[in-house]
């Protein structure tokens, strides 16, 4: 997705709107949770 910590806010937002459905570079990495965007659900997974 983006090298370690680079993400802005609106990075899920344009990898959901791309058709991205999960993801796993979100430091949050402890469970996986469900991120709402504009354009759908992401879900990040450790």
């Amino acid at each position: 997705m983006s090298p370690y910590l680079t993400e802005t806010f609106e990075t899920s937002d344009h990898l959901a709107g791309a058709g991205i459905d999960y993801g796993a570079d979100v430091p949050m990495d402890d469970q996986p949770f469900d991120m709402r965007t504009k354009h759908a659900t992401l879900t990040s997974i450790p």
